[in-house]
């Protein structure tokens, strides 16, 4: 995981984006978790009522764990106002930061605009190790740029001092459009160059569970 985020549905939720359809919520409210069977199920109460999502602590253990820590205001995270250690729960009253009707929500920054998180990262649980493909070309669907946005584009900018003007010029007219799609008006390659990166950008691969 790269970071604690809500990101794309089931396992893959509590990583980073929420898909149910289309939803045009802009406040995340509060979350809590329930225990129903092998798998804990996790209740987010939204401004339009709630969302309940089930776990799998089975493929991806450490996720489900950090994420009801920090719903449960058990574990210590970063708060990025102050800089200092705190317990209290971390996704209550936080806003769904980008809305793309019928494709996806993403919220759980508390900076408010997807740049945010906990103050920790670790490895992501969701994909098969080994599966993932070198990108090349253009992106061909919003899906991918999405994914490369997640994986790569963010963590350049955390990691960057002085990212390029043109990927800066990029990032911005996504944020602008609450969308990747500026993200595919250039090809891989353009990004590689412009990141100074010698080695290929590399899909996920395949994930360990359908939704």
């Amino acid at each position: 995981m790269k970071h604690t985020f809500l990101t794309v549905l089931a396992a893959s939720l509590i990583s980073v984006g929420m898909s149910c359809g289309t939803l045009h919520a802009q406040q995340a409210g509060k979350s809590n978790t329930q225990s129903e069977g092998e798998h804990p199920v996790v209740v987010i109460s939204t401004e339009l009522g709630d969302v309940q999502v089930e776990l799998w602590q089975d493929i991806a253990p450490k996720t489900v764990d950090n994420f009801i820590g920090l719903a449960s205001g058990t574990k210590e995270w970063q708060d990025p106002n102050t800089g200092e250690a705190v317990t209290r729960p971390f996704y209550d009253g936080l806003t769904f930061h980008r809305v793309i009707d019928d494709f996806m929500i993403q919220g759980g920054c508390p900076v408010g605009n997807g740049s945010g998180g906990p103050g920790y990262q670790f490895e992501d649980e969701c994909y098969e190790e080994g599966t993932g493909e070198t990108m090349s070309g253009k992106f061909e669907s919003e899906a991918d740029a999405l994914e490369f946005w997640n994986t790569y584009m963010q963590l350049h900018f955390q990691q960057t001092a002085q990212p390029d003007e043109e990927i800066i010029k990029v990032a911005q007219a996504c944020q602008d459009a609450n969308s990747v799609k500026p993200l595919m008006e250039h090809p891989i390659e353009w990004y590689q160059e412009k990141m100074g990166r010698e080695e290929p950008f590399q899909t996920k691969g395949k994930l360990k569970a359908r939704v």
